[in-house]
């Protein structure tokens, strides 16, 4: 299966009037659902599902050719995949709340690869996945196979439907605040393990720390050997973009912010500190968020190698321009000044790139005519 998606930011103040704007283009009220998403990371040398001991028997026939193509994927690459779990706001959350038994509750067992490149349509992201729905034992599979717990979130979604289109307003929670939050490359190998008790819906973090909702609008391909039909579905959210210009912002987010795939270690290599250098348009946006697991996949693909915690990774952040403005996000405090470069400072103007020219050639005779 394909997913196909972009995205959007929208201010928590502007909620309610997005809501409004798509039950209006929809013509249904939203369906609010609220998912606890564990992260598993798999092992350092992909190894599969081999272990089929936990799966639920006897496989249902739907789903068996699920688990061959699951188990393919992660044969050739270790990577997070989740266990998700749909949870009520009133029943699920607080000291009076019954514990959950993660392996005898259906959840969903979603992987996703890492997104193909845009090739000319830099709003759309599309990457390929697989979820498997109504598993028992998710847990217990995933254990059984070398993969271990890295984390678990809260996500709170609205969501609407036009034929195959979705529309999904989505906010992501820690569970404790995020001063008592602990990085990945910090923890110890088997420390932590899911809480056996939610708690109060009230007391969870936003993962934003602005309260912002991430609206991605997507549809789904079920036959990815299909590009005609890849092609149609690009074409859809391309005229959704187009009709609702003006209303939200769609912007391109860099693919390796869904990049969930684990770095393989050579044996007899040591795993050294790394200094990775990100070329972004909105640094800020990205940091701070994008898809649910971004803070989990950073942290994660620095950490565990071998089942030991490694040096942690540093990012720097280039820009091309830096623009003097009012910014949308906030850097970490120990990024600046030394690790943010700019290649220059400019004022608050919109910047026509090359690569985002709809005419080249109309733009290399604007730039000829410029500098003359």
């Amino acid at each position: 299966m394909y997913e196909v998606f972009m995205t959007s930011i929208v201010e928590d103040a502007e909620f309610t009037s997005a809501c409004s704007v798509l039950e209006g283009l929809c013509s249904m009220k939203p369906w609010e659902s609220v998912v606890r998403v564990l992260y598993y990371q798999g092992p350092p040398r992909p190894v599969g599902l081999s272990n089929q001991t936990s799966i639920e028997k006897p496989i249902r026939k739907n789903v068996a050719p699920l688990w061959r193509e699951l188990h393919q994927n992660l044969s050739r690459q270790s990577y997070i995949v989740q266990a998700r779990y749909e949870i009520l706001k009133d029943r699920d959350f607080g000291s009076e709340a019954k514990p959950m038994e993660l392996d005898a509750t259906p959840g969903v067992l979603r992987w996703a690869d890492f997104p193909d490149p845009p090739h000319g349509k830099p709003l759309l992201t599309q990457r390929k996945m697989v979820e498997l729905w109504e598993q028992r034992a998710i847990p217990s599979v995933l254990i059984d196979n070398q993969h271990q717990f890295k984390g678990e979130m809260v996500e709170e979604t609205y969501r609407f439907f036009r034929d195959e289109i979705e529309f999904a307003l989505t906010k992501q929670y820690f569970f404790n605040p995020i001063q008592e939050y602990t990085p990945l490359e910090s923890r110890q190998p088997n420390a932590f393990s899911p809480v056996a008790q939610l708690p109060a819906w009230n007391s969870l973090t936003p993962v934003d720390m602005q309260e912002r909702w991430i609206m991605q609008v997507r549809t789904h391909v079920l036959q990815d050997n299909k590009p005609d039909e890849i092609r149609k579905a690009q074409d859809k959210l391309m005229a959704l973009r187009n009709e609702l210009e003006g209303i939200f912002d769609f912007r391109t987010i860099d693919r390796k912010v869904y990049d969930t795939r684990i770095a393989q270690q050579q044996q007899g290599v040591q795993a050294l500190p790394q200094k990775d250098l990100l070329e972004v348009g909105d640094a800020e946006g990205l940091l701070e968020g994008g898809d649910g697991a971004v803070g989990v996949a950073l942290d994660v693909g620095v950490d565990g190698l071998d089942g030991d915690a490694q040096p942690k990774t540093e990012f720097s952040i280039f820009v091309l321009h830096n623009k003097d403005k009012t910014k949308k996000g906030t850097l970490p405090d120990e990024m600046i000044p030394s690790r943010y470069h700019a290649a220059r400072t400019v004022g608050d103007v919109w910047i026509n790139y090359p690569w985002e020219a709809i005419n080249i050639e109309e733009h290399d005779q604007n730039a000829d005519a410029g500098r003359k």
